[in-house]
């Protein structure tokens, strides 16, 4: 999947549960259902196309904080447009185009359907509590900041330390 489709998954989730995320607990709870995901799915990760950064507040996806961050610490009322930018192998701009933002039916079932049954255990956190829980991981504490996580090692450390 997609990290901005799951972004706007989550978004689309929350406000459906009437439980609205700010960017910073839709990077914790995407970073959480990740994690989650690979526990429960033999190391497969739930992103496929971007890494987890590790940023003061927790681990981020980047374009997906950039995506968002016109909200502030508003609540996110629903998905945006996206901007899709595409670079040759020189990170030269070759195409720029829009998308309409997430078709649920592009989507995976299994996939949607984990999420479907885990984003309660996420949604019901405050944001704070997700990065003080993001926060604990050997990772964030080894990185240095804009440094890219490894699944590898997420997985490794909440098949031990689920706190959820």
């Amino acid at each position: 999947m997609k990290a901005m489709d799951l972004a706007d998954y989550i978004i689309l989730k929350a406000n459906e549960l009437n439980k609205p995320v700010q960017n910073l607990k839709l990077q914790k709870i995407m970073y959480f259902l990740n994690a989650d995901y690979m526990v429960n799915n033999k190391g497969n990760a739930l992103i496929e196309d971007e890494n987890f950064e590790r940023w003061d507040y927790g681990p981020t996806i980047r374009s997906v904080y950039y995506e968002y961050s016109s909200n502030g610490a508003s609540p996110i009322k629903s998905n945006s447009k996206h901007i899709n930018i595409h670079r040759d192998n020189n990170n030269n701009i070759v195409d720029i185009d829009f998308s309409e933002g997430l078709d649920i039916n592009s989507l995976d079932r299994k996939e949607r359907k984990f999420i479907d049954k885990h984003i309660n255990e996420f949604l019901r956190f405050n944001p704070f509590d997700l990065v003080n829980e993001s926060h604990k991981e050997t990772q964030w504490k080894e990185l240095s900041n804009n440094e890219e996580y490894s699944n590898r090692e997420t997985l490794k450390y909440y098949k031990k330390n689920k706190f959820w």
